[in-house]
């Protein structure tokens, strides 16, 4: 039959995927930006599905989140919507949920989406001796199981981060940098006891940006893409093209060196 408009016009574009379309389903429930200015103010942005960003939004109170460790995790409940966690005097939170004590051994906190094949959001989290452990969610952002050492080494990567699907075959996969601004791949399993494959070299150069951010899925294809911000604060987008390479990088924007953490 003949296309018909919805009434709701222009009002799709935030919406990554619709059901039956047939394509890959989108992994890790992460949509967006977060970045803290140097005065503390923390800043929203959505994707448009267009692998552009959308207008900023401030998220709480001005200068509200200075000193915060803070990080940008893909959905840990129900709501598909990607959360906040905070380390604070050593406790964990998930938004406003108390998720336990002794989190102050860790220097890194990721979330990338569901690693354990269950379906539910998990939490990855390096210590100071370079162990990542895996700690799965209950799908209700209130708790998680007892941790899982996923391995050790890990101390080589200044950055790990993930939101989604990069190799797609549907499950979470993460990327690593080294220092010397190697790009590692690490392709999900979907086993909480061996989440990952052996890593893969995908890129060098990446130390040319003074941040890297795993935003979900920019243009609606259902794989994870990735942004970098150099020093002086122009925004590059790498789009996924499954499985585990990327697009040659493209300027989306300018002025991003007013944030000193971006998630």
């Amino acid at each position: 039959a003949a296309r018909q408009q919805s009434s709701d016009t222009g009002g799709w574009d935030g919406i990554p995927q619709f059901g039956g379309a047939g394509n890959i389903p989108v992994t890790g429930n992460k949509e967006g930006v977060l970045a803290r200015d140097t005065a503390g103010t923390m800043f929203w942005y959505g994707v448009r599905t267009t692998g552009q960003l959308g207008s900023r939004s401030q998220v709480g109170d001005t200068g509200g989140w200075a000193g915060a460790n803070v990080t940008h995790l893909s959905s840990m409940n129900t709501d598909g919507s990607s959360d906040l966690a905070q380390i604070y005097q050593g406790n964990l939170y998930i938004e406003s949920n108390k998720i336990g004590a002794g989190w102050g051994v860790y220097n890194a906190l990721v979330g990338p989406g569901d690693l354990s094949g269950d379906g539910k959001g998990d939490l990855l989290a390096r210590d100071g001796s370079g162990y990542l452990y895996l700690y799965q969610g209950n799908g209700a952002g209130t708790a998680v199981a007892s941790r899982i050492k996923v391995g050790s080494g890990w101390g080589t990567y200044n950055k790990i981060l993930g939101a989604g699907d990069y190799t797609g075959d549907g499950r979470t996969d993460i990327v690593a940098r080294t220092s010397g601004g190697d790009l590692y791949l690490y392709a999900g399993t979907g086993v909480a006891a061996t989440p990952f494959k052996a890593r893969v070299k995908i890129g060098t150069g990446w130390n040319t940006y003074s941040k890297i951010v795993a935003p979900g899925d920019l243009n609606a294809d259902g794989k994870g893409d990735l942004l970098g911000v150099t020093s002086g604060g122009d925004l590059y987008r790498y789009l996924n093209i499954a499985p585990g390479k990327f697009t040659a990088r493209v300027n989306i924007g300018h002025g991003y060196q007013v944030y000193n953490a971006m998630s």
